[in-house]
């Protein structure tokens, strides 16, 4: 295999269990679910370690727990334990509610995870309407405030909090105040980026160009996408917040600071392991499965499927995949 198709990191995701009905998130939908088949015949918390094991020896350094809401896996902590202790780097993405006390003494103590992303969407009342239920704002902030607190006391520099706010129509006149809570929680970095404007026909598009099937639905799809006049005032906001004298690092997606996309580097650096198994080369194109890790093992899979792989990064580089414009995995750069 080429050096440019050595991953190094992992996006495992955990089932697509969530407590929340989040308003940009198709995940939990029945329609979504069915159409993937990723609810039946899951990844044992056992087979999981062994590839993790899998996966380091092939040359990954970094795993990313995903979901549903990865928390919600009563197996997520002994799964990072055993990942930590092969030598790979940890992270997790969660919407923040499902932690309890104890899981994040546990976490803090024996620095279970390198990196934790933390979902914010703006003030109290906007961020609950965005997720669906009542509370989620204060669960959020008080269990950020207990990683810092135990962090503190237990003389801790993991796990590295992050903040990432995902803007849309709903919360866009938000940013500052997302910005705020994000230095009193003391955030190591705050992210912004922009709701995805993916659909059916953008896939369909995809697909024309690929000669194969990229797929037909997405959890990605929402119809609360930004539009120029929004944009251009989150630009300023941004500005205004990037020329703040106080100090937290903030990362920008470029269309939110009126630039474009530089094209998805998701391919050759990165892939996805299902529920079930599956590998996917591209978190877009959900519908080629590049192959079965029960079956295969993932330097086969590579080696197997390079050229098509390949053909994607070509014509995503080459600007002609609307796709890679829209993915936000390859953004969650932990």
């Amino acid at each position: 295999m080429s050096e440019t198709f050595l991953p190094k990191r992992a996006i495992i995701e955990l089932p697509y269990i969530c407590n929340l009905k989040c308003q940009n998130c198709g995940l939990w939908k029945k329609d979504y679910r069915k159409l993937r088949a990723e609810e039946k015949d899951l990844l044992t918390p056992a087979e999981i370690e062994k590839i993790q094991k899998e996966l380091k020896e092939y040359g990954i350094k970094r795993i990313s727990y995903i979901g549903g809401e990865p928390f919600l896996n009563k197996d997520i902590l002994d799964l990072a334990k055993s990942a930590k202790k092969c030598g790979l780097e940890t992270a997790a993405v969660t919407n923040g509610t499902a932690l309890s006390d104890k899981d994040i003494e546990k976490i803090v103590s024996q620095e279970l995870f390198n990196t934790i992303v933390f979902s914010l969407d703006g003030p109290e009342n906007i961020h609950d309407y965005i997720r669906g239920k009542k509370g989620t704002f204060w669960a959020l902030r008080e269990n950020i405030l207990l990683f810092r607190k135990l962090k503190n006391l237990n003389k801790k520099k993991l796990p590295k909090i992050y903040i990432y706010c995902t803007l849309s129509k709903l919360n866009y006149k938000y940013a500052e105040q997302v910005w705020k809570n994000a230095l009193s929680f003391n955030a190591n970095l705050l992210r912004f980026q922009s709701a995805s404007s993916l659909n059916s026909e953008i896939l369909k598009k995809a697909s024309e160009i690929l000669g194969f099937e990229a797929g037909d639905i997405h959890s990605y799809f929402n119809s609360n996408s930004l539009n120029r006049a929004q944009i251009e005032k989150i630009s300023k906001t941004i500005r205004k917040i990037k020329s703040s004298k106080f100090t937290m690092k903030v990362e920008t997606e470029p269309i939110l600071e009126g630039k474009k996309n530089a094209v998805c580097s998701f391919i050759g650096q990165d892939l996805v392991i299902t529920p079930s198994g599956k590998v996917l080369l591209c978190p877009m194109a959900v519908g080629w499965i590049a192959g079965d890790i029960r079956k295969e093992g993932i330097k086969d899979i590579l080696n197997r499927t390079q050229e098509k792989a390949k053909k994607i990064k070509e014509e995503a580089q080459k600007g002609k995949l609307p796709i890679c414009y829209q993915c936000c995995v390859s953004k969650i750069n932990i």
